[in-house]
């Protein structure tokens, strides 16, 4: 029988990991508190849509899942006060598209989009009231984008070099702890451009005429989904809990155990 963990009481999975990659995840109680600081005396503030957030080293989601819980909530009740059409969706894609989320481990990279993925689908599926496929099939396009969306803004990368202005900076930054200065060997230097959304991205292309290749793919592995195929979920593995995990009575999806 596999292992559960709690997600948000673990601490740590392994001591090797604690060596490997100094990895240590932060209690939700210390979360939820520094999230409240963030916000005290701003009002509305997890409902603007011009706030951007960054979490250099995310593992798999403790500090970013309650912020996109956060700002799903603010942006949804925000949108249907303006009486913005399909307030759900507004809600979603103003979250994914004002996060980024990196992390030096590729494993803690896919846990973390499984996570995210998971609160909004059931999300929208929550106030829409419908099935997966009716979901899916009413909100083709929609999908698609954010599955799109979900790779762009949570990837993998190194926190110290990502945010250097130039390659000098980020080879000087990068050595400051050996595991770092590994991955930049490896992978070289990946500035974030903060200003390059995924929905931002896919418009530059659009105005010239080019589709970029994962939103080829994700149409791809949505319509073969719907016909009940599982060709091109190599790519996005983190829909896989979200698609074939029911919701509990509830009528949400536990998202703490794995």
């Amino acid at each position: 029988m596999e292992e559960l963990h709690n997600l948000r009481e673990l601490s740590h999975r392994s001591r090797e990991r604690i060596k490997n990659l100094g990895e240590v995840f932060t209690p939700e109680h210390y979360v939820e508190q520094m999230l409240d600081i963030l916000s005290e005396g701003k009002k509305g503030f997890w409902g603007e849509e011009n706030n951007i957030f960054f979490e250099p080293t995310c593992g798999h989601g403790n500090i970013i899942l309650p912020i996109v819980q956060r700002r799903l909530e603010g942006l949804y009740k925000k949108a249907q006060s303006k009486k913005i059409k399909n307030p759900e969706l507004y809600a979603v894609a103003n979250t994914i598209n004002t996060i980024w989320a990196i992390d030096i481990d590729e494993e803690n990279i896919e846990l973390c989009r499984e996570r995210v993925f998971s609160v909004f689908f059931y999300f929208i599926m929550d106030k829409r009231k419908v099935g997966i496929e009716d979901l899916l099939d009413s909100e083709f396009d929609f999908f698609v984008h954010l599955l799109c969306a979900i790779k762009w803004h949570i990837y993998e990368n190194e926190a110290l070099s990502s945010v250097s202005v130039d390659e000098d900076e980020a080879e000087c930054s990068s050595r400051q702890t050996k595991l770092s200065w590994n991955w930049y060997n490896k992978n070289g230097f990946n500035p974030i451009d903060f200003s390059q959304s995924w929905i931002s991205y896919f418009k530059d292309c659009d105005s010239k005429d080019l589709e970029p290749i994962e939103y080829g793919r994700a149409e791809k592995y949505l319509n073969n989904f719907l016909k009940g195929s599982k060709q091109g979920l190599s790519h996005f593995k983190f829909t896989k809990k979200a698609f074939t995990s029911p919701l509990n009575f509830e009528g949400q999806l536990n998202l703490e155990v794995i």
